[in-house]
This record gives structure tokens, sequence and C-alpha cells, in this order.
């Protein structure tokens, strides 16, 4: 019995600290509704307010249940919390309603009325477990239904409220309880009391009202005259127990009855068990073998009388005669053996008893014992490394060599939990051990579970325990790298701005990244060259691995202009026709243009406004520049020539002498091959001439046309008089009445001051 439940407490406990040992997210839960711990509707994370959508609480959680509501657990429920309170400022149940094994488990304190409300304990069928660290009586009033039907695992130190009166079973692993009323247990195996741990009557009782067994493994105390335990079944001390019988007045007391009983009051303690001496009333007769029959006394004091029966194997029922072979030590006469009778039906013998006194503090000792107890939780490491310790005991009396205490393989151990570890060691003495030792998995254990003896050996004592534990192998942790950026995919090298997806892979658990994510993938941006690292954990074993990717700088790209086009020269705006050099600068590397040209440098000559982008590219990384050329349009320059001399008006002929208007238009400035800038000037040559004209916009675009003007020479005309009047004939003198012939010649046609034309 003692091994079974050992063994279920100790694998609850170790479930416990396993888990508690990942929670990193406590929150404290609100009972808010009627309903079952599992369904997130019961719960809220404030006093009164709206249901979580999700969960229900957990490892590392507070859970107080008020509001006049009642929390179920049902069937096969495995529940876990840090600290319940059963109503606070007003009233909470929590009602087991199952036919089935459940547990919960608390780390801390269960506390049965809270502030003011009261606090209640309903339990509708066996089964439930609860493991807490102390159970506690709050200001408000503590119900309990059906208690008798409920299991306690009490690990704390503290005092049994006395409003708690009535359990099945209770079980104390590490703490110190102490009674503060009667208590009655109703179970039929309650209550347990292992190693390490004290249960303190004080003056009270612990009465079992149902066939019930008490089982001692650690230390009970024992403080009035008449209040050990009582109307148990089985009453079982281990003998390497001890029972302090703490009480200050005189009392009968039995030590062969208690194993290792301590005297710590200070009354006076009697004992009617000593053997003073063994008389032989009848020694039978016809008897002439000995059967070698041997019983042995023990009494206080020293190594107890014994005495050495011998009889015949014709009647092995009969005593042919009694030796006294050891009188023992401490009394106060010898004693002694007296035979009496003849031969007859049997001998007979009768031990004459004598009372002895004696004083506090008095250790009576159990004959030799040696004995290990169950580690007290199961062990897991990781290959490589040893596992955290978990501690035994080794207790004996009666010892006459020192204690050597080995371990199985795989496992190590240790008078220390910080101390040196090896595969045995030896406690010196040779009487009394009562020591706590640590054992461990060791770094060199094989992976998968193992399980041994530890043995203890005192001369030809021997004791041993088993030892488990499981030792797990350490994941193969891979990073997988996935990128499109740079000179080469996947290469872990990539431009800034740019994204890698990193997936880790090789174990089946949980993966935790440097960068605080637990996904299995990450996808960062990197501005700089990192080292990323991941943790991959399986089975409470974690290994890691590490990718560094390099990030190449996005390069810097500036074009720079030059042209002589324009009001301005290099600013990127010129005169349609004339060309702009672009040149690229601010990378080592290659450049390509909108234009498709792969140099440097581009010389253009845009018609129109265009803008022109290039990229340039480091190690796989580009950037771009853009320039926008402006483009002005050419202007159209036109001359209107106006004249009134030759044969027709302005058509840019004039005679010799005579001159000609010329007016420009299409610019904003002129300038004249005559050194004129005004829009229009006056001609006058003498021979054909040509003129030209520059005009230019106000965006600094020109154009050049010209005009001819073509001079026509004055004729040469002459008259020819012709008369045949007066004194001689032809000499421009005519008579009057007579006439002349005048005759026009040089010209093409004529006009005469008569306005004749011929």
């Amino acid at each position: 019995m003692k091994k079974i439940v050992t063994s279920k407490y100790f694998v609850l406990l170790y479930i416990l600290t396993i888990i508690f040992k990942f929670n990193v997210n406590a929150s404290t839960y609100y009972s808010i509704a009627n309903g079952n711990w599992t369904s997130s509707s019961s719960w809220s994370l404030t006093s009164g307010g709206s249901a979580i959508s999700t969960g229900y609480p957990g490892v590392g959680d507070d859970v107080i249940i008020e509001g006049g509501f009642e929390i179920i657990i049902t069937n096969r429920d495995a529940l876990f919390a840090n600290n319940i309170t059963l109503g606070s400022a007003t009233n909470g149940t929590l009602k087991y309603d199952g036919s089935g094994p459940a547990t919960l488990t608390i780390a801390s304190d269960l506390t049965i009325g809270g502030t003011l409300g009261e606090g209640a304990l309903d339990y509708a069928w066996n089964g439930l477990t609860i493991t807490c660290n102390k159970l506690l009586k709050g200001n408000g009033s503590a119900k309990r239904s059906n208690a008798n039907k409920q299991d306690f695992i009490f690990t704390g130190t503290f005092t049994l409220p006395a409003s708690f009166n009535s359990f099945r079973n209770f079980f104390i692993n590490g703490g110190n309880v102490t009674l503060s009323a009667d208590i009655s247990t109703s179970g039929t195996s309650s209550p347990y009391i292992y190693a390490g741990s004290i249960l303190n009557l004080s003056t009270y009782n612990m009465n079992s009202g149902e066939s019930g067994k008490l089982y001692i493994y650690g230390t009970l105390i024992v403080g009035g005259p008449n209040n050990f335990p009582t109307g148990w079944t089985t009453l079982t001390i281990d003998p390497n127990s001890t029972v302090k019988y703490n009480y200050n007045g005189n009392k009968l007391i039995y030590p062969t009855t208690y194993g290792n009983l301590v005297i710590e009051g200070n009354g006076s303690y009697q004992s009617n068990r000593f053997i003073e001496s063994v008389t032989i009333t009848n020694k039978g007769s016809n008897y002439s073998f000995d059967l070698g029959k041997r019983l042995t006394f023990s009494g206080g004091g020293g190594s107890g009388a014994s005495a050495y029966i011998s009889s015949e194997y014709e009647n092995p029922y009969g005593v042919r005669s009694v030796t006294l072979d050891n009188k023992g030590s401490g009394y106060t006469s010898t004693p002694t053996v007296t035979l009496t009778g003849t031969k007859g039906s049997g001998a007979t013998f009768v031990a004459n008893l004598s009372t002895a006194t004696y004083s506090a503090s008095t250790s009576i000792i159990l004959p030799s014992s040696l004995n290990v107890s169950l580690p007290i939780a199961a062990l897991t490491s990781c290959s490589g490394s040893s596992s955290t310790q978990t501690t035994f005991g080794v207790s004996g009396s009666g010892l006459t060599a020192s204690v050597t205490i080995s371990a199985p393989s795989g496992f190590e151990i240790s008078t220390s939990s910080g101390g040196t570890y090896s595969p045995s060691l030896t406690l010196t003495n040779t009487s009394t051990v009562s020591q706590t030792l640590h054992v461990r998995l060791s770094a060199a254990a094989s992976v998968g579970t193992i399980s041994g003896s530890i043995t203890a050996t005192s001369s030809s004592t021997t004791a041993t325990t088993i030892v488990s534990g499981t030792v797990n192998a350490i994941p193969s942790v891979n990073i997988n790298v996935i990128d499109a950026s740079g000179v080469n995919p996947n290469d872990a090298i990539i431009c800034a701005g740019s994204s890698v997806t990193l997936t880790a892979s090789g174990t089946t658990a949980d993966y935790l990244w440097s960068t605080s994510t637990s996904s299995a993938t990450i996808t960062p941006s990197p501005l700089t060259t990192t080292t990323y690292t991941v943790t991959g954990t399986t089975s409470g074993c974690s290994n890691t691995a590490s990718i560094t990717i390099t990030v190449n700088a996005i390069p810097f790209v500036n074009i720079t202009v030059i042209d002589a086009s324009g009001i301005t020269n290099n600013d990127g705006i010129i005169c349609a026709g004339s060309s702009v050099t672009l040149t690229a600068s601010g990378t080592t590397a290659d450049y390509l243009w909108s234009t498709s040209t792969s140099s440097a440098t581009i010389t253009p000559s845009p018609l129109t406004t265009t803008t022109y982008t290039v990229t340039g590219t480091t190690s796989g990384c580009s950037n771009t520049a853009s320039i926008t050329i402006t483009v002005n349009a050419i202007p159209s320059i036109s001359i209107t020539e106006t004249d009134v001399s030759g044969s027709a008006n302005n058509d840019a002929v004039i005679c010799n002498g005579a001159s000609a208007t010329l007016i420009v238009s299409g610019g904003s400035t002129y300038l004249w091959s005559t050194g004129s800038t005004s829009t229009s000037i006056t001609a006058s040559p003498t021979t054909i001439t040509t003129y030209t004209v520059t005009g230019t916009t106000t965006a600094g675009c020109s154009n050049i046309t010209s005009v001819t003007v073509t001079v026509n020479d004055l004729p040469t005309v002459g008259i020819t008089e012709t008369d045949v009047s007066g004194s001689a004939n032809n000499d421009y003198k005519v008579c009057k009445g007579g006439s002349a012939s005048l005759t026009a010649s040089g010209g093409n046609t004529y006009l005469w001051s008569t306005t004749a034309t011929s």
C-alpha cells in the first residue's frame, strides 16, 4: 500500500513541477456563472466582468469562485491552478460531480471562506484528489458537503482549521500539519504521513470512523496522555519513522509497539513489558532431541533477554527445557531460571515480568533495521546533461557497520544537492543512520527510459528502492532560408529593405527565435547584417541553430547633367535639336539607362521633354535615379518686307536710292546682321543685299531667317528733238506756231509731263 500511494503522489508532483516550469502568463479567473471548470463561459478575468472567449484556469493561475456561483469538476478532469479561494465577499462553491478519477493540482493554497462570503466544497461522488500546499480557512464561513469522499494531499506547513474535521483520505508529504481540533476520518486508508513529513496531533484525537488504516512513514507527534490514534483497523509505523510522545505527565507506555519512540516530555514513563526471569514449571518427559527453538524477548534498557527452548521431534509441542542465554542489560537483578517438575505431558514456562521506570529523552530503538525510501520524483534529463536532483532517505538502527549506498547505471548520488555526485558513497556510522540523500541522472546516461535499484548495505543488512528516469535526446535543429534578393536566390545575402523567410525544422515541439517569435517560420527584413538564432525544444530538451543574413546596402545613384542650350547651362533645359550629356554616379558596378544604354554616360538629343532613368547595381542590389530634360521649341522667325519702289511694291526689289522696311516676328528678342535689335529696320542698299535676323524666345531658343533686297539701277533717259522751224532744224528752237517732235529713249515705259505715256 505504501508504494502504491507514494508512486501516485510522486507522479502528480512531478507532472505539476514540469508544467509549472513553463508557465509564463498567469492570470486571475473569477466565476461569473454556474458551469464546468473547463467552460470558458464560466470565467471572466475581472470580478463580475464579461465571459472570456476561450480557455479556462490552468497552471500558475489564481482562481476566485464567487457571486454565489457553482463551478463543477467532472469525470477524468486533470486541472491546475496556483491559488484557489472559495467565496470572496460573496459565496462560491466548488463541486465534484463525476464518478471516476479526477485531479485538481493547486501549487499554493486552497482557501475555503474568503473575506465575507461562504466557501463550499461539495463532492457528489468519490474520485477527486486535491493536491495543495496548504488548506486554509478564510474569514468567511466554510461549508463542506460529502467531504468524506475527498482525497487531499498536503505539502505545506500549516495548522489544519478546526472547522475542517472530517476527511476521507489525506496525505502529508513534506509539510508540517498541526491539528487544531479532533479529526475523525472515514476513509479506508487514511491518513498517510510520508518521510520528511510531520503530523502533530497536539492534544487532539485522530480516530477512524470507518475501517481505516493509518500509515506513518515520517514523524507522528502525540501530545496528550491518551490521544494516540485509536480505532484504526491497521496501524503501521515504519521502523525508520519516529513517534514522539510529547507529554509532561506520567504515562504507561509500550515502546516496542511504536517503532522508534522518542520520549520528549517531562513526565515519568513506565513499561510493564520487561523480562526479569523465566521459570520452567514443567520440563516434560521422554524428549531426547533438541529442535533448536528460540524465543526472543525484547525489552527496554538494552539488547533484551532471550531464552533457548529445547524439545524433541516426537512431540514438537512439548518443551524439554528453557535456557536463558542472554539476560539483557540494565536490569536491577540477574534473571534466574528454575527447572522444576518431572516427566509429564510437556514442559511449560512462565515469564516473570517486572516494571522499570525511564526518564525523558530515553530513546528506545528496535533491533537492527535498514531502509531506503522511494525517491520523491521521477527524473528527466537531456542527453549529455545531468538531471535536477530528487531526494530519497536512508535510515537504519542497530547497525554494526558503515552504510554503502550504490546507484544503478545511469544514476549518481550525493549527500547534498550541490555536492559531488558519484555512483556510490559511504555513510560512516556503526549504529543509527537517518540521512536524506540526493540522486540524479548522470550526464553519461543513455537516451531512453532507464531504471534500477538504489542499494544500501551495512554488513549483512541490505535495503533497496527503485529509481527511474527518462533521458530525452537533444533535438536536431536546422534553418532553411528563402530569399529572392541579391545576386543569387536563397544564399542568405539580401539587399537592405528586402525580406527573407527563415524556417526552423528538426524538432516536433516548440521553437523560439531570437526575435521572440515562437512560430517555426519568421520573415524578417533586416537593414544591417544580422544573425538569427532559433531554439527548438522537444520533451524539455533544447538545441539551437543560427544563420547570418548578410545585408548589402542599396547603392546611391546620382545623375549629373551637362548642357549648353537654353538660358542657363547644365540646367536640364535645352532647345529642340540640342544634345545633353547625362552621367550616372554613386555605384561601382553596372548601370542601365531607360534608353537601354549600359554605359555610365549617355548623350541624347530629345525633341520633346523626356525623363531619363538609370538603374545602378552593386552586389545585386539596385537603386534608380531619374532626371527630366525639358525641351523648348525652336522659334519660327519670319521677316515682312515693305517697299514702294521698283516695278511692284513689297517685292523686296527697289530702285537704287529707294528704301525698304524689314519687320521681324516670331521671337522675343532679335539681332539683325546690321547690328540692330529692333523688330524693324529700314534698308536703303545701293546694291543687292541680304539681311539676316536671329530671333530668340524667352526660353533662350533661337532661329535665323533672312531676306534679300534687290536694287535696280536708275535708267539713263534721253529726249531727241526734231523740228523744221526756225533758223535751223532740230535745234530745240521753233517759231511760234511751229512744232517740234520729242522722242524719249533709255526706258521701257514713259510718262511725259503732259501725261502722255508714248
